[in-house]
């Protein structure tokens, strides 16, 4: 049968095929193959591209898979190397320890055995010291019994002597007594003799008037008489007195032998004193004998109490040295226990981490199909800060492990794999996620599993689950901003809207908030319109020539915004062709505008949060480091990739504030984080939304594939999901 295909067209076609093929082979997976139908040699060969094409694809996803199980190899490896690098160093500081606790007790029951004999030694010599002071005492006690006996004996005669004195001194008042009256009655003798005296002396000189009157002798017979008469009469008187004088004398002898008795009465007492007096100085003599051996022997039983003493204080000393040495030894006996419970808790956590030491976080980003354009770069920069925080020493002591799932684009798929990260493999934490529709999906088994989820990407709003954190925004915080923005007429005075994306719940949600806030701003429904297609829509060429006609037909300037997302990014802006009509994309970042043509994008615009022209120390060092790592330096960071690095360094933090990873707790530590965003604001989630405060920022995309910043926001804006507080706290529960 002769085919109905001209030569020309036949050509024609081939060459078309052939173009795409080679678009393909040159690694272009989103090349478009012309659709030929019939069952012609073209039409197959275009089946059989497109089959290729598909085919790659899928050995992309399982290259992808292949270098992402090589990756956490990788990871585990480093992890193992990790754990035991912190072993051997747990194990060598164990063995100084050891050796030091070992050396400190050999060295103590050294100090300990010498300290034994010198106890040993003073003991003896106490001991010794001991039974002087035994013998001693008791010579000391004989001593004392004899002073005592002698003492009582001493008491004995000291009272008879008592008793001769008081007989002695009796005596003695009596002669004194008799004494006295000898004494009185010498006195009476003296007065009579004095008496005497005057009478001799009277009688004398009668004699001499005698002898006067016998010298006139005549008539001496007169005279004579009358002095014979007084003669006669001082006679009488001489023997009167020499009676009375006898009688005295007779008085003062009888005195004077009572004296003599008396006095020899008191010889004899005195006698008896003076044997007493002996009796007591040989007993004090004994005594002093007694005294002498009794000093003697407490002199001896003083030193050898001073010996006793020295040794005594010598014992103590080395009893306290003992002590101390004892509580030395017994210390590293301590330390050796505690170094030994210190090595097997490093041997059983060595053991513990080898099975499941690391703490293992979930990434959940697809690495092939539609959505591995913006999705892979997330995984690369969540790795490369999971590798710098382990080479600080990782979280409370460990390494954090990063487990890689593959969704492949498949919004199912993301719950499947976060039941699997979630329970079988225990992860603490989620970073994934694209698409609404993937994040939904897996909201069901977060709650199943209490898990937390770090979302990367910006939403439509109208969520607020406590189990996610929204690190990407809600339209109010990059939308809303940037088209309030085109509307002033420094902006661009834009007044016509055309909105497309794909059919799916971002693109509807994020169109019906942008609508009825352009219809506030007072936008009329004519100066509207919509346009969705299919994920994975290829043929976007009647949405393209809706979007020129929509252009000419109106008063007053248009501007398309897109919410076209992954692959479909390829398809639209080829076949768009140019910026005559400005788009405003939220979907295209630095990491998708570099797999583009570059000429396609100039002109149009882009909102985000972050663009990779920040002038910031923070994002500039953040460059510098990630174009080193990737050995590339035109590698690009993008918005979901900088909200990526705040998820992981805020979820850090929370790690280290509570000592934990387990999510519950980690929910609750987070709005007190703050991290130092690449823009250069410190940024921290609002606590009544789960959602991070953030600037707004617009670009233009340049025909080199930069994106210079347009305008940006005056700080940070607050998260306006579009839900209230209580159906959060609802969703909590």
């Amino acid at each position: 049968m002769v085919s109905s295909v001209s030569p020309f067209s036949r050509k024609s076609r081939l060459a078309e095929l052939a173009k795409v093929a080679e678009e393909i082979a040159a690694g272009d997976r989103f090349a478009k193959v012309p659709p030929i139908t019939g069952n012609s040699d073209e039409a197959r060969l275009a089946k059989a591209i497109d089959a290729m094409r598909r085919a790659l694809i899928d050995s992309d996803a399982a290259i992808a898979e292949q270098e992402a199980d090589r990756e956490v190899q990788e990871q585990r490896r480093r992890s193992m190397e990790s754990f035991v690098a912190k072993f051997e160093t747990t194990v060598s500081g164990v063995q100084s320890s050891l050796s030091q606790a070992a050396t400190g007790m050999r060295d103590a029951a050294g100090a300990l055995a010498a300290q034994a004999g010198t106890v040993a030694e003073k003991s003896a010599q106490v001991e010794s010291g001991a039974a002087v002071a035994t013998n001693e005492a008791a010579v000391l006690a004989e001593a004392a019994g004899q002073l005592d006996q002698s003492l009582g004996d001493l008491e004995g005669r000291v009272a008879r002597a008592a008793q001769v004195i008081a007989t002695a001194v009796q005596m003695v008042d009596s002669a004194d007594s008799t004494i006295r009256g000898l004494s009185e009655a010498a006195g009476r003798i003296g007065g009579m003799a004095h008496t005497i005296s005057d009478i001799a002396g009277q009688t004398r000189m009668l004699a001499l008037n005698a002898t006067i009157e016998a010298a006139r002798a005549g008539e001496a017979g007169k005279g004579f008489a009358v002095v014979a008469a007084e003669v006669k009469n001082l006679v009488a008187e001489t023997e009167k007195a020499t009676s009375a004088i006898d009688g005295r004398a007779t008085d003062i002898r009888q005195a004077t032998d009572q004296a003599v008795t008396a006095m020899n009465a008191i010889g004899q007492s005195m006698h008896e004193v003076n044997e007493l007096v002996a009796a007591v100085a040989a007993t004090m003599h004994q005594q002093s004998a007694a005294s002498r051996a009794i000093t003697d022997g407490v002199r001896r039983t003083a030193g050898e109490a001073d010996s006793m003493s020295a040794s005594i204080r010598e014992v103590a000393d080395a009893t306290v040295q003992t002590r101390a040495e004892a509580a030395g030894v017994r210390e590293a006996a301590g330390e050796l226990g505690r170094q030994s419970d210190t090595l097997g808790q490093a041997v059983t956590t060595f053991l513990d981490d080898i099975d499941h030491g690391a703490i293992r976080v979930g990434i959940v980003h697809s690495l092939s199909g539609g959505s591995a354009v913006g999705e892979r770069p997330l995984k690369d920069v969540l790795l490369a800060e999971i590798e710098a925080l382990n080479a600080k020493g990782g979280l409370l002591g460990r390494p954090v492990e990063a487990l890689l799932y593959n969704p492949r684009s498949d919004a199912d798929k993301y719950a499947q794999l976060a039941d699997k990260a979630l329970g079988e493999d225990r992860v603490q934490a989620l970073f994934g996620a694209w698409s609404s529709t993937s994040r939904k999906a897996m909201l069901p088994v977060l709650a199943r599993h209490d898990g937390l989820l770090f979302y990367p990407s910006q939403y439509e709003g109208a969520e607020a689950d406590s189990r996610v954190v929204y690190c990407g925004a809600p339209p109010n915080q990059q939308l809303l901003p940037a088209v309030e923005y085109l509307m002033s007429a420094q902006g661009g005075g834009f007044s016509r809207f055309y909105l497309v994306g794909n059919d799916t719940l971002y693109p509807r949600l994020t169109h019906k908030v942008l609508t009825d806030d352009l219809c506030r701003r007072g936008v009329p429904a004519s100066s509207l319109r919509e346009t969705l297609l299919p994920v994975g829509a290829d043929d976007w060429s009647k949405v393209v020539a809706d979007i020129r006609a929509f252009a000419r037909a109106g008063n007053g300037k248009t501007l398309v915004v897109s919410t076209v997302g992954g692959d479909s990014n390829f398809h639209f802006f080829r076949q768009l062709g140019g910026s005559d009509v400005p788009v405003l994309t939220v979907s295209i970042g630095e990491a998708e505008a570099a797999l583009l043509d570059p000429k396609l994008l100039s002109g149009h615009m882009v909102a985000w949060n972050y663009l990779m022209s920040v002038d910031s120390p923070e994002n500039q060092d953040f460059l510098q480091q990630w174009r080193q790592r990737c050995g590339d330096p035109k590698a690009v960071v993008n918005d979901a990739m900088e909200a990526s690095v705040m998820a992981l360094r805020l979820w850090a933090q929370a790690v280290e504030a509570t000592g934990t990873t387990r999510p519950a707790e980690i929910r609750t530590a987070l709005p007190a984080q703050k991290t130092r965003s690449l823009t250069g604001f410190d940024v921290s989630i609002d606590a009544t939304n789960n959602h991070l405060h953030k600037p707004c920022l617009l670009g233009r995309l340049q025909s080199d594939g930069s994106i210079s910043i347009l305008w940006r926001s005056a700080g940070l804006i607050a998260p306006e999901p579009g839900i209230a507080p209580p159906v959060l706290a609802q969703a909590a529960e």
